[in-house]
């Protein structure tokens, strides 16, 4: 295939320091039988352990990319969007594995349905049970629940089964579940929308930028949601955040997020995202979390207004 030939669909990994799931990832890729032409493109966001000349050595054929830095999930993805020559791209999380026929059937639905602006598929994690895809926008009702609903449920092993319950009961009946926001692990989009709405925004690191996306292509009057094939599993990690980056990360998201969409609610939207500071990361000290508190109120001082006005994404 020439090198500036279209593919049908440019598949989107971002590695960092997780060559072992990104082998495991490309295999399934490699190995899954599907009639639409796809090639694959690994941003390696700046791991520093060898990952991209392993997997170069590996898959000749699959397109690797060192980023030049470690600017989070969103930044990763533009990189590789940028090289991309599909009609259509898949961001998809290098912790999967995805099934025979996903990529076909991602496909042909966005094909007949030119409306749906993002598009997902059913998954199961490690463990053999159905994760959560379709979602509503976050809100302060919903944030309260975290705070102190979804501990005990979490302690009680029922809060994904009330999530499901909730959210997406009807997902595997219908023949595409209509929602808000659907989980980035894998994010069907055309590419020309991509760029319409200025793709992933690097102002978040990690966190809400899926949801994010989802918003700006529901406000362009582009559909998102789900069809029932179940496409792939995914290895995510657990529910809290032992890292005092990643919750800071969380929070930090969160309010660029409310602060952009929910401008009327943020004073009492943020008073209860400090308080879920714990919830995220029960290993937090209370130390750590006045400190992160403080470090908070600063970006939301100097930097939030920035970041809530400007996308950066990609541009043609």
């Amino acid at each position: 295939m020439r090198e500036n030939e279209m593919v049908d669909i440019s598949i989107i990994l971002v590695n960092y320091k997780n060559v072992d799931l990104t082998e495991k990832c490309i295999v399934s890729l490699l190995n899954s039988k599907t009639e639409a032409s796809f090639e694959i493109i690994v941003v390696d966001n700046d791991s520093r352990d060898g990952s991209a000349e392993i997997l170069r050595d590996k898959f000749p054929h699959v397109v690797i990319k060192d980023s030049g830095k470690n600017g989070g999930f969103a930044y990763g993805n533009n990189v590789g969007v940028r090289m991309a020559r599909g009609k259509y791209l898949l961001l998809l999380n290098n912790d999967t594995e995805v099934n025979n026929g996903m990529l076909d059937a991602l496909y042909r639905y966005a094909e007949k349905n030119p409306d749906v602006g993002i598009l997902g598929c059913r998954a199961l994690d490690r463990n053999g049970m159905e994760l959560p895809i379709a979602h509503r926008y976050e809100s302060l009702k919903r944030i309260m629940l975290q705070s102190y609903v979804k501990p005990v449920m979490e302690k009680m092993g029922l809060q994904r089964r009330l999530v499901k319950a909730v959210e997406h009961k009807k997902e595997g009946e219908k023949a595409f579940t209509l929602a808000q926001w659907i989980t980035g692990s894998a994010m069907f989009i055309r590419r020309d929308l991509y760029y319409q709405v200025n793709g992933l925004d690097e102002n978040f690191f990690m966190y809400m930028e899926d949801e994010d996306l989802c918003h700006r292509m529901n406000d362009r009057g582009y559909s998102v949601g789900v069809i029932p094939y179940m496409g792939y599993v995914h290895y995510c990690g657990g529910s809290t955040i032992q890292s005092y980056f990643l919750t800071k990360e969380y929070v930090k998201s969160r309010l660029i997020f409310f602060m952009r969409y929910e401008p009327d609610k943020f004073t009492k939207i943020k008073k209860q995202l400090y308080r879920q500071i714990a919830v995220v990361n029960p290993d937090i000290s209370g130390a750590e979390t006045e400190k992160m508190k403080r470090e908070l109120d600063e970006f939301v001082r100097n930097k939030l207004s920035v970041a809530v006005k400007n996308v950066i994404g990609v541009k043609q």
